[in-house]
């Protein structure tokens, strides 16, 4: 499928496509990703995993596939890094078991599994992010109380809804103009590691137009 608008580049996948188009707009909001994805405030809990697994889970909800695809793969690297700092292991073996991870929670969406390395806190914020994506209004008092039974903290919370609600904007931005996934997933999947170590405003070397 083509960009749905003429003047987008056409060799350029998802968000990349539209950062070269309005990189202003761009900046801005890699800035806002950064801030809610890779840092962490003093008062929450949440590692850079778990919010960008958060925001995979999301858009995987929302069918917005280029965004499920590629920060999943970033959670995947945050895992695959912090394992291999504390266990030594095989980076390759630990690649493959957090691919596998972030796939049966955020993709396949079985938050239950118990094979799975997500905390009870993640499973419980993760069912809160899923009712920020039908209506902000539909969180629920048990889910807040179960997520703070588990672990979680006020900013916690607050920052799982405001990811879910940004990624909600993120899904529909990128789905309502750019429209397609590119051919090339596995290459997609690369930037991966790239977003982890550097950040999303540091993409910007990404989207030069050939």
């Amino acid at each position: 499928m083509s960009p749905r608008l003429p003047t987008l580049p056409v060799n350029l996948p998802g968000m990349l496509a539209l950062g070269a188009y309005r990189p202003d707009v761009y900046m801005q909001l890699a800035a806002l990703a950064d801030n809610m994805l890779r840092t962490s405030h003093p008062e929450s809990t949440l590692i850079p995993s778990e919010r960008e697994m958060i925001a995979t889970y999301v858009s995987s909800l929302n069918r917005c596939n280029y965004c499920a695809t590629i920060h999943g793969a970033v959670a995947a690297a945050h895992i695959c890094n912090a394992n291999t700092e504390s266990t030594g292991q095989d980076p390759e073996t630990l690649k493959t078991k957090a691919e596998e991870t972030v796939n049966t929670i955020c993709i396949r969406r079985d938050i239950a599994a118990e094979e799975t390395e997500a905390s009870p806190k993640l499973k419980r914020l993760l069912k809160i992010a899923s009712q920020v994506r039908d209506s902000g209004l539909n969180i629920t008092p048990e889910a807040v109380a179960d997520a703070k039974e588990s672990g979680a903290t006020d900013m916690d919370i607050h920052d799982t809804v405001l990811i879910a609600a940004l990624f909600c904007m993120f899904n529909r931005y990128v789905d309502g103009l750019t429209g397609a996934m590119p051919d090339d997933v596995e290459k997609l999947k690369g930037g991966g590691q790239m977003i982890a170590d550097r950040g999303y405003a540091a993409r910007t070397e990404a989207m030069k137009v050939d």
